[in-house]
């Protein structure tokens, strides 16, 4: 079999190609459009691949598989194997761990040479933006050279055939391959130009978009084996043609060129001129730029362009990702120092391998050293990634911070939502992991978010179907952010939630380049038209909430042109404009940072300055020169004043990228965005109210396997055990103190102290707490042991201890709670109240009587354990879980003077339907009782219901 001649000029190319992706990588000013290189190197992989399939059918009329993937695993795969592993290693060393669990999944898929696919998913999934670039990005390139040499020899095969089959001979066999050519550079090309248009990551990185480049190359072959070359003085013409229009693409092609599409052809037919060129007559390569690129430095760097490519990338990601930024010039150096390496391994690895006569004796034994190449890196990728899992797994999660920014004393637009008693930590778990905040994002259905070229979202409208009317969020990503705090405010009033979402499209009226799409972002212009057409034709809403990231310009005047022409037409529909100014901007992975730094949340900190850019809409609407739009600002509660924003506040991770908020940022946000369209009266003030939020699925707080023992603080004395018989109690709440309040009743009282205490903190109360198992605060007959079944003594004798102790405090205030199922007549409770109403009496302070909370008569943790991808199959119905009390009754019909009665069941269970969950909160510890997490969410509500009576008001007054 006569082999294609060796062509020094093309190593000389090779040399060009990978010179151009590295000053690209580097950041060199002026070559913007360096990646072209990789364009030329497709275009040689076509040829030289192209030719030897080409001669070995030619000469055999078959193509040996064996052989030819042997010399492809000799060739590429040591070295890439090499680096893959190195990589694992040093990212293990210096990367923290979920940026480990990031490059684990990348070294797998490039081990697996599917990477291009695994990039192009993430790279058109906006959620996963802000993240830092894995160092094994450059792989999708290899992926797809793979991918073709899988494929190419294929359809090679099935032409031999045909030819063989139809009698035609050898060129037969030439011609059947030139029309399988031609079908696959145009067929390609055409994919190319409509992906390019539609998806630009699936176009850059997708094999079939990038196939034709191949088969040009190897059409170029198939001349060269019709023996077909360029006459005099015709090859130097072409040739540097050829290389004006490689280093014109170089230094003219810019990020937002549309690529490759038609804009690759000017790289690409480059390429083939240049090749093309060492095709001419002997003699004429004199004059072209083969013999300028067949010299000794150009063929040397040409043999090392492939080690280099490998080791280059990851070099620069490492390094950056120790020290931060580089200049380009440090870049530059740093690429330079990458050559070290990458000459060790073609020396030391690729070339003893791919030369060796032991391995290329037998074909088996290159394809063992492909699989041994691709199995190692896999083992070491799952290596990886089971340690940085575990690692992350065994994080520990802070626990649900009581929500204080719910508000106890009506609107304050300076409570702090994340003020906890850990608001002063500076390390240690955070809510959520950073394992979990990547997916800690808004919980709406993936219909709402439009990709690149969609232009209208089909209805995107949640809520009740009974609403009252609806609010519309609209704008890119940082408005899709905001849809847990809209739809809390929306759930208070009854109203449903539009979501008009599009990401990377600003809501001003201004013209911007799409990230994916690597081109002018016409389709926002038409989505925004849209989308303000479909709000005027529409029912009008209560509110219009606003948002979009204040990064697309930073030309003032433009942005607020903009906005004039958005603005205008919503001023039209007469309807209040809530504009949510845009949140700090970290500009790098907070997740992975965090994970890596647990103990010292300040070293992830970002510059204020630089975060936080001056918004002209925001000043605008200060100064009163926005009529009718409204401004909220929760800036001050994710960065404070100061030189550095945090990125975790209490223990709540603020952001779940190098961009966007948690949802768990956004839930705790919500009150002050509540309390701050209160004030500006865009709301009616309200007295504090519960909502279930939106999300039905998900991990929830206390876990399953921990809700049992969510109590809070707990102690004998606290709660007492069936054989106690001495009424100590408990302390809790201020001990700097105004008031002293008692809680006196059994466990159904007991779950309401993690609420008291919230309450009893925030106006400086000290809370007598007695309680005591199965022991209800009436002084009914007939109640057993919780233990032992039998006649509860101790009860009666404990419960007479409990009123001699509440005559020593002398309180202010008596709560009274219990189980509401120990009997059910009204004649048998009235007697069995009176005579503990009569001992309170005696100290003339106001009484509260609580009702019991539902009872749901199944476990709950149980249930949800089973059920955390849907809540609601453990929701219970309120007309069973909820007995009817006439105690309450009796009281509320002025039985008892000084008393009175606070019922929540409404809010737990709205519509008749009892909530197991509570947006991520477990409600129940077990068939019964509330978990201490949720019953301190209870306070704002509480607090406000204990405020509509006048006996009780002096005690809720501000401190």
């Amino acid at each position: 079999m006569k082999s294609p001649r060796f062509r020094p000029d093309i190593e000389g190319l090779r040399a060009v190609a990978v010179a151009a992706v590295l000053l690209f990588h580097a950041g060199v000013p002026h070559l913007a459009g360096g990646f072209v290189g990789v364009d030329v190197f497709f275009v040689i992989s076509g040829f030289l691949i192209g030719g030897l399939l080409l001669a070995e059918l030619e000469s055999t009329g078959r193509v040996s598989l064996r052989k030819f993937y042997a010399r492809r695993a000799r060739r590429i795969l040591p070295g890439a194997a090499l680096v893959i592993v190195v990589v694992a290693v040093v990212s293990w060393l210096v990367l923290p761990p979920l940026r480990v669990v990031d490059v684990a999944h990348d070294a797998l898929a490039s081990a697996a040479y599917v990477v291009n696919w695994h990039f192009v998913g993430t790279e058109t999934n906006y959620l996963a933006a802000g993240r830092e670039a894995s160092p094994l990005l450059h792989y999708w390139s290899l992926s797809v050279e793979e991918q073709f040499y899988l494929l190419w020899p294929a359809l090679l095969i099935g032409a031999g055939w045909f030819a063989r089959r139809t009698g035609r001979g050898v060129r037969g066999v030439r011609t059947m391959v030139a029309v399988v050519t031609v079908l696959v550079a145009a067929g390609s090309f055409a994919v190319s130009l409509v992906w390019t248009h539609s998806t630009g990551p699936l176009a850059y990185m997708g094999t079939p978009a990038r196939a034709w480049q191949f088969a040009l190359g190897a059409g170029l072959a198939l001349l060269v084996r019709h023996g077909r070359s360029l006459p005099f003085p015709l090859p130097a013409l072409v040739g540097w043609a050829g290389v004006a229009a490689i280093g014109w693409s170089v230094v003219t092609v810019a990020g937002t060129t549309n690529w490759p599409g038609t804009g690759a052809l000017v790289p690409t037919l480059g390429a083939v001129a240049v090749i093309a060129a060492g095709m001419g007559t002997p003699g004429s390569g004199r004059f072209g730029p083969g013999r300028a690129l067949a010299t000794r430095p150009m063929r040397y760097a040409g043999r090392l362009s492939y080690s280099l490519y490998l080791w280059h990338w990851p070099v620069l990601v490492l390094v950056q990702a120790v020290t931060g930024p580089l200049t380009w010039p440090v870049r530059l150096a740093v690429v330079a120092a990458s050559a070290i390496p990458a000459a060790a391994g073609l020396r030391l690895l690729e070339t003893p391998i791919r030369f060796s006569p032991v391995v290329t004796a037998r074909p088996g034994r290159g394809l063992s050293v492909g699989l041994t190449a691709t199995v190692l890196p896999v083992c070491m990728a799952l290596l990886l990634g089971a340690t940085a899992l575990h690692t992350l797994t065994n994080t520990p999660v802070a626990a649900a911070a009581p929500r204080t920014g719910l508000r106890l004393s009506g609107p304050d637009l300076s409570a702090d939502p994340f003020e906890s008693s850990g608001s002063d930590r500076t390390g240690g778990p955070t809510r959520p992991s950073p394992g979990r905040a990547r997916t800690d994002n808004q919980h709406y259905p993936r219909r709402c978010i439009l990709a690149p070229k969609e232009i209208t979202e089909p209805p995107c409208l949640l809520g009740p179907a009974d609403a009252d009317g609806r609010v519309v969020l609209i704008g890119d990503s940082h408005a899709g952010q905001w849809y847990g705090a809209v739809a809390a405010i929306a759930a208070e009033h009854h109203w449903a939630v539009e979501v008009y979402n599009k990401s990377g499209c600003p809501l001003p009226t201004i013209s911007v380049s799409s990230p994916q799409l690597g081109q002018t972002f016409h389709e926002c212009d038409t989505w925004r038209d849209h989308a303000l057409k479909r709000l005027r034709q529409g029912p009008r809403p209560k509110l219009v909430f606003l948002a979009t990231l204040n990064r697309y310009t930073t030309d003032r005047d433009r942005l607020l042109r903009g906005w004039a022409r958005t603005l205008k037409p919503l001023r039209a529909l007469d309807m209040p404009l809530v504009y949510l100014r845009d949140t700090p901007f970290p500009a790098e992975d907070v997740p992975s940072c965090v994970s890596g730094t647990l103990d010292r949340w300040d070293r992830c900190a970002f510059p204020r300055a630089d975060a936080l850019r001056p918004d002209p809409l925001a000043e605008a609407i200060r100064a009163g020169r926005q009529p009718g739009v409204h401004l909220v600002d929760v800036n001050n509660f994710l960065c404070p004043p100061g030189p550095k924003c945090p990125v975790v506040r209490g223990t709540t991770l603020l952001y779940r990228d190098g961009s966007h908020l948690t949802n768990t940022a956004v839930n705790a946000l919500a009150p002050a965005v509540d309390a701050q369209l209160e004030a500006q009266r865009v709301l009616p003030a309200r007295p504090a109210k519960l909502s279930a939020g939106v999300r039905q699925s998900g991990p929830v707080t206390p876990g399953p396997a921990q809700a049992r023992e969510d109590w809070g603080e707990r102690s004998e004395k606290c709660l007492a055990g069936p054989s106690v018989r001495t009424a100590t109690g408990c302390w809790y709440g201020a001990q700097r103190f105004r008031y002293t309040v008692v809680l006196l009743g059994d466990s159904h009282a007991f779950e309401w102290v993690p609420t008291l205490d919230i309450i009893a903190r925030a106006h400086r109360w000290r809370l007598l707490v007695l309680t005591k198992q199965g022991c209800p605060a009436a002084m009914l007959h007939g109640v057993r042991n919780p233990k032992t079944g039998r006649a509860y003594d101790a009860c009666d004798v404990w419960r007479r201890s409990a009123f001699r102790r509440m005559h020593e405090v002398r309180p202010d205030a008596v709560v009274l709670a219990q189980l509401g199922r120990y009997a059910t007549a009204p004649d048998v409770l009235k007697t069995a109240w009176a005579p503990t109403l009569d001992a309170i009496k005696v100290l003339g302070v106001p009484m509260v009587y609580l009702r019991d909370t539902p009872y749901p008569g199944k476990d709950i943790p149980t249930c949800v354990s089973a059920h955390l991808d849907d809540w609601d199959a453990c929701a219970f119905g309120a007309s069973k879980a909820v007995l009817p009390d006439p105690a309450a009754n009796l009281l509320r019909a002025g039985w008892y003077p000084r008393t009175t009665v606070v019922d929540l069941n409404g809010a737990l269970c709205p519509g008749g339907r009892c909530p197991a969950v509570w947006d991520g909160t477990l409600a129940y510890l077990d068939h019964s009782h509330l978990t201490a997490t949720f019953a301190r969410q209870l306070a704002p509500a509480l607090a406000s219901a204990m405020r509509t009576s006048p006996l009780l008001q002096p005690l809720l007054a501000a401190p």
